[in-house]
């Protein structure tokens, strides 16, 4: 039973005398319902063992239901006879709210953090963790059994490199562990790395105020194989546009900028003796390369087609690098994009032989056509892109007809062949212009005015471009009815 006991610790209404005098420490308990403590506390009184913390609820007068904490030690005297227990009692009630409302707030960060989708981690100040989440481990399951409050960042990062989680070889693993702990310790910035299956962790570290580091782990694996995937993409992409003969170019129209190139491939280097990113950085630079005399026609036709989204198709002088001229020709089409830009996709090639050929074979037709006025030839000009066919009036003679128009020559000139012979024709054509055979040459018989049947020698030569094609056809036409009259 208490024989003293300080005024704190008794109630405040208790005036001049102190109501707990007489009584024993369980007599003070008037809130708690832990039983199982009370029992135990009842035992080591019993078996006057000394106890420490004995935490109880108990009414203290207008104050409350208090929280109180109890320590005591047995006493004898010299005979070793118990006289009782000396001790002190706290109120620890504030103590506990506050340790509670610590609970609480703690729950609710972690409960928080673990709403996060990215790795979250706190270090403190010594570089020990203090809290992470569920994903902060699931990044390293190589380490996760280690991945607890009071590890030190140094300790997992080597435990890591020596599990293989790093997708390094072994000579760079300490240098990696070196970087990435002074990138740790610093806390200023971003860092990515490769883990040994695949993923690729993007870390976001800070340092706070007093030293702690907090970080963010986010897995950014999809982004690294698109970006990847982009990178091979544009690999292949740029290695095709290398090997195709010319320029391939993308370029923007703003009706306040101009025009602007996107993409220039390396193409340019050889045409116009430019680098593709000059070329990129102002389309000035090749600009000033057309021949001024076609600078603003080609100016004005590229507009036209910006507005009116037609195809491009423009044929003009540069002056290479070396100062040579060149003979260009530049296909592009025009597209509009959302935000009002229009797109130029096209290419440009040098078609320099192309014009040589052209000219060499119109000052060839000339001199054939001054020299065949007086013989008995018939000359022709089939433009093979467009189908047009040019007679002149001696073939369209032998045929017995009126000189065609361009546009129906091929169709009205095939119908007075032989039907025996229209199929042998066509071959020796086919033949020629896909490279078969070095020079088209066919006998064949036409129906002349009189619907009388004539033998032709047909024969002629077919132009081509820089990649083989035949564009253009050109030749003669001989009588040699005569001749076949004889041979039979």
């Amino acid at each position: 039973r208490f024989t003293f006991m300080s005024r704190r610790a008794a109630p405040d209404d208790a005036g001049a005398s102190n109501p707990c005098i007489g009584l024993t420490p369980l007599d003070l308990i008037t809130c708690d319902r832990d039983e199982a403590a009370r029992e135990r506390h009842r035992q080591d009184l019993a078996e006057q063992r000394a106890f420490r913390d004995f935490i109880y609820r108990r009414q203290l007068g207008d104050e409350g239901e208090r929280w109180i904490s109890s320590s005591g030690r047995p006493c004898y005297d010299s005979d070793g006879v118990f006289l009782g227990y000396r001790g002190v009692a706290s109120d620890i009630t504030e103590a506990r709210e506050m340790r509670a409302a610590i609970t609480r707030a703690t729950s609710r960060l972690q409960q928080t953090i673990e709403l996060i989708p990215e790795g979250l981690a706190l270090y403190d100040p010594d570089d020990r963790l203090v809290l992470c989440n569920d994903r902060y481990r699931e990044m390293y399951p190589v380490v996760a059994d280690m991945i607890r409050p009071g590890v030190s960042f140094e300790e997992l990062l080597r435990a890591a490199a020596a599990r293989h989680a790093y997708d390094l070889p072994a000579a760079q693993i300490e240098g990696f562990v070196q970087e990435r702990l002074a990138a740790h310790r610093r806390g200023d910035g971003i860092s990515e790395h490769r883990l040994q299956d695949g993923r690729w962790l993007q870390v976001n570290e800070r340092r706070t105020d007093d030293g702690s580091r907090i970080g963010i782990w986010a897995d950014v694996s999809e982004i690294k194989h698109r970006e990847e995937a982009l990178r091979r993409s544009e690999q292949r992409f740029l290695s095709m546009t290398a090997n195709i003969p010319g320029v391939v170019f993308q370029a923007s129209f703003r009706e306040a900028a101009g025009f602007k190139f996107t993409f220039v491939s390396e193409g340019v280097r050889e045409l116009f003796g430019i680098a593709p990113e000059a070329a990129t950085a102002g389309i000035g630079v090749m600009r000033r390369r057309i021949h001024p005399e076609d600078a603003e026609r080609i100016a004005a036709a590229m507009l036209r087609a910006s507005a009116q989204l037609a195809r491009f198709d423009a044929e003009f002088r540069i002056f290479a690098q070396s100062g040579a001229l060149k003979w260009v020709r530049c296909i592009a089409s025009p597209q509009r994009l959302d935000d009002g830009d229009v797109r130029w996709d096209g290419v440009i090639e040098d078609v320099t032989e192309r014009k040589r050929y052209e000219a060499a074979l119109k000052e060839s037709e000339e001199r054939y056509a001054l020299a065949m006025q007086g013989a008995n030839e018939g000359l022709w000009h089939w433009d093979i892109l467009t189908g047009h066919v040019a007679m002149s009036p001696r073939l369209a003679e032998l045929v017995g007809m009126a000189v065609p128009d361009p546009t129906d020559a091929q169709r009205l000139y095939a119908e007075r062949v032989h039907p025996d012979d229209r199929e042998r024709r066509r071959a020796a054509y086919r033949d020629h212009i896909s490279g078969r055979t070095p020079v088209y040459a066919c006998e064949y018989r036409v129906q002349d005015g009189s619907g009388q049947w004539r033998w032709l020698y047909d024969r002629g030569l077919a132009q081509r471009d820089a990649f083989g094609r035949a564009f253009r056809m050109a030749g003669s036409a001989s009588d040699i009815t005569a001749r076949k009259a004889h041979e039979h």
